[in-house]
């Protein structure tokens, strides 16, 4: 199955540089959102969305043509 993956911020340098934050991936069916998580490291409170659509699961199954953001939490005032 094939994903495509965004990071923002400061986990665009997870991706080499010209890859501007974004990477399509072939995964094996049943992959997770936790198997991404391992493969680029990324870090603990790490906010991900699947399709645009917050998902607070790590142990959420992927489906073909699912599109994942990860992003850091904001802090604002």
């Amino acid at each position: 199955m094939r994903i495509k993956i965004v990071l923002h911020s400061s986990l665009r340098t997870l991706l080499a540089d010209d890859a501007k934050g974004r990477a399509t991936l072939d995964l094996p069916e049943g992959s997770q959102i936790s198997n991404v998580i391992d493969m680029f490291h990324i870090p603990d409170g790490v906010i991900c969305a699947v399709n645009d659509q917050l998902e607070p699961s790590r142990e959420r199954f992927l489906a073909n043509e699912d599109m994942l953001r990860f992003l850091r939490p904001s802090v604002g005032g």
